[in-house]
C-alpha cells in the first residue's frame, strides 16, 4: 500500500519502507503537510511508466495523466530534440559561404518538428502521446 497525496498541483507518493510497523494513517500524519489530504491505495495503482510522471493526477484511489500537462513535457522534450538537430547549423548560419545550405536545413528540421507539434496537440491519449516522443531526450 502507498499514500498519495497532491500539493502545489504535483503529485506524491509515499511508499513506507518494509520496516515500518505502525499504521499508514499514522504515517501519513506525519508525511502528509496538515492540510492537505491524502489516500491510501494498493501498490498497483501507481503507474509504472514514469514518463509522464509530472502529469500524474490523482482521483477516487487511482492515478490518472492529465493530458494538459503530459503535452507541456511532450512539447519540452520535442523543443530539446529540435535544439540538438538545430546545434551543427548554429554556427554555419554565421559564415557567409555556409549560411544559405545551413539555413535551408534548419528550415526543414523546423518543418518536421512543426509537424510533430501538430501531432502532439492532436494526441487523446498518454499512450498516442507517448509514441511520438523523440528518441534520447
Amino acid at each position: 500500500m502507498k499514500i498519495l497525496f497532491t500539493q502545489d498541483g504535483s503529485t506524491s507518493v509515499v511508499n513506507p519502507s518494509p520496516l515500518y510497523k505502525g499504521s499508514l494513517e499514522a504515517l501519513a500524519a506525519k508525511v502528509v503537510p496538515e492540510g492537505l489530504d491524502y489516500q491510501i491505495v494498493p501498490d498497483d495503482v501507481i503507474p509504472t511508466d514514469r514518463t509522464f510522471r509530472d502529469a500524474w493526477a490523482t482521483g477516487e484511489g487511482e492515478v490518472s495523466i492529465d493530458m494538459t500537462k503530459a503535452k507541456d513535457i511532450a512539447h519540452g522534450k520535442r523543443r530539446a530534440a529540435r535544439d540538438i538537430e538545430f546545434k551543427p547549423y548554429d554556427l554555419e548560419v554565421t559564415i557567409p559561404d555556409k549560411a544559405v545550405a545551413a539555413e535551408a536545413m534548419r528550415s526543414t528540421i523546423r518543418t518536421k518538428y512543426s509537424y510533430l507539434q501538430t501531432s502532439m496537440d492532436a494526441a487523446t491519449t498518454p499512450d498516442e502521446l507517448k509514441a511520438l516522443l523523440p528518441e534520447g531526450v
